[in-house]
């Protein structure tokens, strides 16, 4: 991405790269990206604090499996951050649509500790101003 690009343009059309290639509908392009990103990717309800739905990298990094991590909560995995998250992380996703990158200590199934970096962005928020209900968080392993 070069810095003059705003972070508010929607994505590129992936297709358009190369002539031959069939198209594909977004939603299958945005899969592909979720499942084969190196980062772990979630999607949390902000009601319930709850993941919806997780990437392979994901359970890569914590070392369990997807139905596992379906079945916790985020303060399952970064119980010593979970207050600071939700004061800082999720308040500003919410007034902002993104939140901002900071390190993240995650718990993984082990017990040990990984030094991550999250990022964030809102999900169904209305245009309307109503709250988002869900957001997509990005974790890279600092390792």
């Amino acid at each position: 991405m070069t810095e003059d690009r705003d972070r508010d343009d929607p994505p590129s059309d992936l297709s358009a790269s190369t002539s031959t290639a069939p198209s594909s509908p977004p939603e299958e392009r945005y899969r592909k990206i979720f499942q084969y990103n190196n980062d772990a990717v979630m999607v949390v309800d902000l009601e319930t604090e709850s993941f919806l739905d997780v990437n392979p990298a994901a359970c890569d990094l914590l070392g369990y499996s997807r139905g596992e991590l379906l079945s916790m909560h985020p303060v399952d995995i970064h119980p010593n951050d979970v207050e600071r998250v939700r004061e800082e992380f999720i308040s500003q996703v919410y007034q902002e649509g993104s939140g901002f990158t900071d390190d993240l200590t995650c718990l993984t199934k082990d017990g040990e500790e990984v030094p991550t970096e999250i990022s964030g962005a809102a999900l169904n928020a209305g245009e309307d101003g109503t709250d988002p209900i869900q957001m997509i968080a990005m974790l890279r392993n600092l390792f």
